[in-house]
C-alpha cells in the first residue's frame, strides 16, 4: 500500500516546530533544486528518483527492514513517478518521509541535492524558503467570486474561494468580516503583505472594514475574475518585493547592530540552548550555511549523528525560535561577520 503524499508551497512557521518535534524510528529528509544553474541533462524527477534510491541504499546497508524502507519510502516513489507534479514552476523540492506519512515542500529557492537518515528530519536546508523574497497575500474581490492567493517570488496557489459578494446588501459588512478571518488564518504567525485587487468601490468597502497590519496601500485595478494564477502574480509580486527584501535586511541589520552588546549569541549550540528556552527574539543564518551536503560523485546521503552537527543545529535553533513566536532570516553571508554563520538576538 503506498503512502499519500502531500504537498504544498512554502511551509507555514508554524510547521517547523512540528517538523523538528517528529522523531523517533526511521526518517528521511530529501532536498534537490528543480532548475540547475546552466541546465541539466537529466530532469529534476530523474535526479530526485536517484536520491530515492541512494536513501533506500543506505537505509537497506544499516540493516532496515523491507517493510520499514516501504513504509519510509513509497511516497517518496510516489512522487517521483508523477509527472505533473514535476511541472510545478518551483526552484526546489524537500521531502520528509516517515513511516506514518510524507510532506513534501516546492520552494522558490534552489536547495542542496542531499538527504539525511536517521531519527528525526533535517530542517537546515529548508530554513531560506522562509524569507526567500517573503510570503505574501492577494486578495482578488469580484462580484462574482472572492478569491484569496498565497505567493512567493516563484508563483502561487490559490488558497480558497468566498463566493459572489454584493456591497449594496446587508451582508457585504458580515462577508469582509469573513474575509479578514480567513486572511489572518493564512498568514498564521507571520504579517504577511495583503495586496487587493479589485473594482475601486469593492476595495473601499473592503479597507472599511479591515485592519489587517499588512494590508498594502498600492492596489491592482479590477481585472478579470477567473483571471490565472501566473498573470495575477505577474501583476502583484512588483507590488510586494521591495517590501519583503527591504523588511528582511532590516530586521537583520538591526541584531547585527547589537552584537559586542550582550545581547547576542553566536556559537550554534549555545544559540540552541537559548532558542529551546525561549531566549531568541529573532535569529539571522547566512543564507550559505544552508548548503550543509555538497558531494563532488553526486548527491550525498547523511547519517544523522546521535550528537547534531552545528549546520544541523541550525535548523534546530530555528524551530525553537519560531516556536516560540520568534523571527527567522537567512542573508548572505558577506552580511555577516567573518566566520560567523548565525546570529542570535536575545529577547530583554
Amino acid at each position: 500500500m503506498r503512502t499519500a503524499v502531500s504537498g504544498c508551497t512554502v511551509p507555514h512557521v508554524d510547521e517547523f516546530p512540528r517538523l523538528a518535534a517528529d522523531r523517533g524510528g526511521h526518517r528521511a529528509s530529501m532536498f534537490l533544486s528543480t532548475r540547475r544553474a546552466g541546465g541539466s541533462a537529466l530532469p529534476a524527477r530523474v535526479r530526485f528518483a536517484n536520491l530515492v534510491r541512494r536513501v533506500e541504499h543506505v537505509l537497506r546497508t544499516d540493516g532496515t527492514s523491507t517493510a520499514d524502507v516501504a513504509a519510509v519510502l513509497d511516497g517518496a516513489r510516489d512522487l517521483a513517478e508523477d509527472l505533473w507534479l514535476w511541472e510545478r514552476p518551483a526552484a526546489g523540492i524537500a521531502l520528509f518521509a516517515s513511516g506514518g506519512a510524507t510532506r513534501t515542500y516546492w520552494v522558490p529557492t534552489p536547495l542542496p541535492e542531499m538527504a539525511t537518515v536517521g531519527d528525526r528530519f533535517t530542517l537546515t536546508p529548508l530554513l531560506p524558503a522562509l524569507n526567500a523574497g517573503g510570503r505574501f497575500l492577494v486578495l482578488q474581490l469580484g462580484k462574482a467570486e472572492t478569491r484569496l492567493f498565497s505567493g512567493t517570488r516563484s508563483g502561487f496557489d490559490e488558497v480558497t474561494s468566498l463566493g459572489s459578494l454584493d456591497v449594496r446588501t446587508t451582508l457585504a459588512h458580515h462577508h469582509f468580516e469573513l474575509v479578514e478571518a480567513v486572511v489572518r488564518d493564512a498568514a498564521g504567525r507571520t504579517r504577511a503583505p495583503l495586496v487587493v485587487v479589485g473594482e475601486a468601490h469593492l476595495q473601499a468597502a473592503y479597507r472599511g472594514t479591515n485592519s489587517w497590519p499588512g494590508l498594502m496601500t498600492p492596489t491592482v485595478p479590477d481585472i478579470t475574475d477567473r483571471i490565472s494564477p501566473e498573470t495575477m502574480h505577474r501583476r502583484t509580486w512588483p507590488i510586494v518585493e521591495p517590501v519583503l527584501r527591504a523588511r528582511d535586511f532590516a530586521a537583520a541589520d538591526a541584531v547585527l547592530a547589537l552584537r559586542g552588546t550582550g545581547r547576542t549569541l553566536h556559537e550554534p549550540a549555545g544559540v540552541v540552548t537559548a532558542a529551546e528556552r525561549g531566549h531568541v527574539q529573532t535569529l539571522v543564518v547566512a543564507t550559505e550555511s544552508t548548503w550543509w551536503g555538497r558531494h563532488p560523485h553526486g548527491p550525498e546521503v547523511i547519517r544523522l549523528r546521535e550528537e547534531p552537527r552545528p549546520h544541523e543545529q541550525l535548523g534546530t535553533a530555528a524551530a525553537a525560535v519560531l516556536d516560540h513566536a520568534g523571527s527567522v532570516f537567512t542573508i548572505p553571508a558577506q552580511r555577516l561577520p567573518k566566520d560567523t554563520t548565525t546570529v542570535a538576538l536575545l529577547r530583554t
